[in-house]
């Protein structure tokens, strides 16, 4: 199905199969063109990070246009498609996603970010390496399955704590996720 060393496009991401047995997955860099086109910032600067951490006090609360606010929506549903193959932009994208009834100006500053990030992340691959065992090991040994989560207590904004976490199957990234706790937590360890 899929030729060694080259990339194939199956359902809109691009994959090559290396002959280990290593699979390159990345997203089509005319994707990344349509959010920047969405947005009308085809040509813009870098950034090193999908997401700030911003001070509630200095940002604009003013409601977006109907017409950014379309734009935003847009891009926001590009970014949570994305951020399946993504891991690097899964909080930012959460975050934007929370807004998406009512952005203010504040957001689309975020929204912005994003898109700069991605402009200088468009060649970022995942790597699905699967991580050879033993030979001799017993096979009462089983599947090796790791998964990693954290939390961060309550946001300035919401009081509501962020966790997030990724699953791995034998050195393999299986799943990854970043959500907004449903309640407020009292403390570190009742978010955790």
């Amino acid at each position: 199905m899929f030729e060694l060393e080259t990339w194939t496009r199956y359902l809109g991401e691009e994959i090559k199969v290396h002959a280990n047995g290593t699979v390159d997955i990345r997203v089509p860099r005319r994707y990344y063109a349509s959010i920047m086109e969405i947005a009308g910032m085809t040509c813009c600067k870098q950034v090193a990070s999908p997401f700030a951490e911003k001070n509630r006090d200095l940002v604009d609360s003013t409601p977006l246009s109907t017409q950014d606010h379309a734009m935003y929506r847009s891009v926001v549903g590009k970014a949570i498609w994305l951020a399946m193959r993504r891991p690097d932009i899964s909080f930012a994208t959460k975050e934007l996603g929370r807004h998406v009834q009512t952005p203010t100006e504040g957001d689309m500053v975020a929204c912005k970010r994003l898109i700069r990030y991605l402009q200088g992340t468009q060649d970022v691959v995942l790597r699905l390496e699967y991580s050879h065992r033993d030979d001799r090991a017993p096979l009462s040994a089983g599947v090796v399955v790791q998964a990693v989560t954290d939390a961060s207590w309550g946001s300035q904004e919401a009081r509501s704590s962020t966790t997030g976490g990724t699953i791995w199957l034998e050195g393999m990234l299986l799943s990854h996720w970043a959500h907004t706790q449903g309640g407020v937590a009292q403390s570190s360890c009742e978010a955790e």
